[in-house]
């Protein structure tokens, strides 16, 4: 058979017919071609009916027989043998048979009560399996199967017309089955438990759905006193919407005794709920940059939906979205990631499509058109001040200025500042500026030298503000910054002397002072270390020097005084100060410590 195709070896070595396993386990044990006109496995050995009801039977002296019938659907020989009941109240003949291949035989069912006004039910189990395995131990060992198992319900009770059955004491898990809400085509599964709390047993008998949507196993049987019994039951929905069916549940074979089972489930469409009723806008934006929007969609039915975005190939270089594709869950609501980039400045509508679907099921899809419309323009930058004006500023100093910058177009701008020259110092040069507004920038000014400078500010646009960003066009001019730097100026204007000096004239003073190379010097660019107000050995050493006389007097003599006239002509304010060799720790060269062999007086004052 292994040769011919029959039967092949499973993961456990068992022999086994070679079916497509696409179904569940709980599918293929309601579709069974009996209790369902579905059959999704096609079974070795099969029984016209599963269960036989005997009904009412008064005559104990009498045989009930019914007839049933196997079919071997296997290309070998095969053995049925009947397991009784142990009471011997229902029968089966022959006890055991062979059945050709591709063959049927009929057995006879027998009932034989033995006591009146009773209930009697019984399951028996019909084995079958291969001819050859009666010999098992000439077979290999991979080619030995345990039997297959066919289970047969029989039931039947002994009341009279005239007299009345017992009266069931039962409880039910529940009146009212709700079945998981599932995809159409897709089947939901649930339970129901019966629990016989008299001291009697108890016949039931359900009613069947003939619309073929919910199924139930078992529907007939007995309960003995104690005892419970739980029933599957099974909904394959035929059309979108709510399921309902009303089972009748008859006890012990009297319609008196009937209870009411609800059965609802619901069978969903593909559904979904788009945000802004279904439209989607981008503000304007700048050519070649993108802008985002972020767009939601909710899952308004109870199972789980797969969505894919689909749009045109002109559509697609124009738009992207995040997540393109994937699963929203029952009752999310998802938000996705759009960006457009427009090529061209105009208004552009876009017809991207929301398809979604069912994930299991007949796997039913549905089509949503989302209208994106979205607008490319150009954008531009420009200065409060064409020329920022930056003078009398300290050669060697910094100085900050703030620096106003508008965006009048409808679309924010990325961009990049650049500077031509080191003087101007720009802070965070990346930046963002939404439209419509105004942002402040700070630049430094740090001049080294003396003079004016004219330092040129541009920009240029960006495609994002992250570091993967690409420079879109040419730099664009946005302001001048004028640069005046200056340094402190000092100038001796006037002279005049008391005391021992007063007979001098005022040219006599000064040229006696030098005063002439001193005003040109002071006139003259300093060092940036003459700015400090630190002043060194090395940076007196390092400074031009002007020799001043202040002529000669006779020991004993008054007091020398000389009023110096100081004049600032600059454009900045000047702080100065006469820095003694003692307040810098110089050293005096030795011709000023002797005088004819003598020393200076302690009195002389610098």
């Amino acid at each position: 058979m292994e040769k011919e195709g029959n039967v092949c070896l499973d993961g456990d070595g068992i022999p086994t017919r070679q079916e497509d396993h696409q179904h569940t386990a709980m599918e293929e044990y309601f579709h069974d071609g009996y209790y369902s006109h579905l059959a999704f496995a096609v079974p070795h050995v099969s029984m016209n009916v599963r269960d036989i009801d005997f009904g009412r039977r008064i005559q104990l002296d009498s045989i009930m027989q019914k007839s049933i019938t196997l079919t071997n659907h296997t290309k070998d020989k095969i053995t049925c043998v009947w397991m009784g009941d142990t009471s011997h109240v229902f029968h089966v003949t022959p006890n055991s048979c062979d059945i050709p291949p591709l063959k049927s035989t009929s057995f006879r069912v027998t009932f034989k009560p033995t006591a009146p006004d009773q209930f009697y039910g019984a399951e028996l189990e019909c084995y079958a399996f291969y001819k050859c395995l009666t010999e098992y131990w000439q077979l290999e060992r991979e080619y030995i199967s345990p039997p297959w198992c066919l289970p047969l319900g029989t039931t039947g009770h002994t009341f009279s017309q005239q007299s009345e059955t017992f009266l069931p004491k039962l409880e039910l898990s529940s009146q009212k089955l709700q079945f998981p809400a599932v995809s159409l085509g897709e089947s939901s599964f649930t339970s129901l438990l019966l629990r016989n709390t008299g001291a009697t047993p108890i016949q039931y008998d359900f009613s069947n759905d003939n619309s073929g949507v919910f199924l139930m196993k078992p529907y007939r049987g007995i309960v003995e006193e104690g005892q419970q019994q739980v029933f599957l039951l099974h909904m394959s929905p035929t059309k979108a919407g709510r399921c309902e069916k009303v089972l009748q549940l008859r006890l012990n074979d009297d319609n008196r005794n009937t209870q009411k089972v609800v059965l609802v489930g619901y069978a969903e469409e593909a559904a979904v709920k788009l945000d802004n009723d279904g439209f989607l806008f981008f503000r304007p934006t700048c050519l070649n940059t993108f802008s985002t929007q972020q767009y939601g969609v909710r899952n308004t039915c109870r199972v789980p939906l797969r969505f894919e975005w689909m749009m045109s190939s002109d559509d697609a270089k124009l738009l992207t979205v995040s997540p393109q594709s994937g699963t929203i869950a029952p009752n999310e609501h998802q938000m996705h990631k759009w960006s457009f980039k427009p090529k061209e400045e105009s208004r552009t509508l876009m017809k991207p499509v929301l398809v979604v679907t069912t994930t299991r099921g007949r796997l039913l899809s549905k089509s949503y058109l989302v209208p994106a419309e979205g607008k490319g323009t150009l954008g531009s930058l420009r200065a409060a001040e064409s020329s920022v004006d930056c003078h009398n500023i300290l050669a060697g100093c910094m100085e900050t200025k703030n620096i106003d910058v508008f965006n009048d177009s409808d679309c924010d701008l990325h961009y990049e500042l650049h500077v031509d020259s080191d003087k101007v110092l720009l802070q965070k040069c990346r930046k963002i500026l939404r439209a419509r507004t105004i942002q402040t920038i700070e630049a430094t000014v740090q001049p080294t030298t003396c003079g004016t400078f004219t330092v040129a500010i541009s920009y240029q646009l960006l495609s994002s503000a992250d570091d993967t960003a690409v420079y879109i066009g040419e730099k664009r001019h946005l302001c001048y910054v004028v640069v005046s730097a200056v340094f402190p100026t000092l100038v001796a204007t006037d002279v005049s002397c008391h005391g021992s000096a007063s007979g001098r004239n005022k040219m006599q003073l000064w040229n006696l002072l030098n005063l002439s190379r001193f005003n040109s010097l002071m006139m003259k660019p300093l060092p940036l270390s003459s700015t400090s107000q630190k002043t060194t050995e090395s940076m007196m050493a390092s400074r031009p020097q002007v020799d001043m006389s202040f002529g000669a007097a006779p020991v004993g003599s008054e007091d020398c005084i000389i009023n110096l006239t100081i004049a600032n002509t600059g454009t900045i304010s000047t702080n100065w100060s006469f820095v003694f060799p003692s307040d810098v720790q110089l050293e005096v060269p030795y011709w000023t410590s002797s005088y004819e062999g003598e020393q200076v007086p302690s009195n002389v004052k610098y």
